[in-house]
């Protein structure tokens, strides 16, 4: 998900392009290209939960569903991090 629908260049592990260890925040020599949707076009009615995790754009998206005047849709967030260490 992003602010915006098109497509983005996600860096992979090299030696595993099937990884779960994959983001923007890593310098990976491979990427693949993903489609990228916006949330908010998914929102058509109540939320009680939306679980969130796209690697450092968590921001955009909220944001985007501010924009499309479907926050209030959704009574609570949650989003997540892992870290490899």
């Amino acid at each position: 998900m992003g602010p915006e629908k098109g497509t983005l260049p996600l860096p992979v592990e090299t030696n595993n392009p099937a990884s779960l260890r994959s983001g923007f925040s890593r310098n990976y020599s491979n990427t693949v290209n993903v489609e990228v949707v916006k949330l908010s076009d998914y929102v058509d009615g109540v939320i009680d939960l939306a679980k969130i995790d796209v690697e450092g754009f968590e921001t955009a998206v909220v944001r985007e569903l501010a924009a499309a005047g479907v926050l209030p849709n959704i009574k609570q967030f949650g989003f997540l991090a892992i870290s490899s260490g």
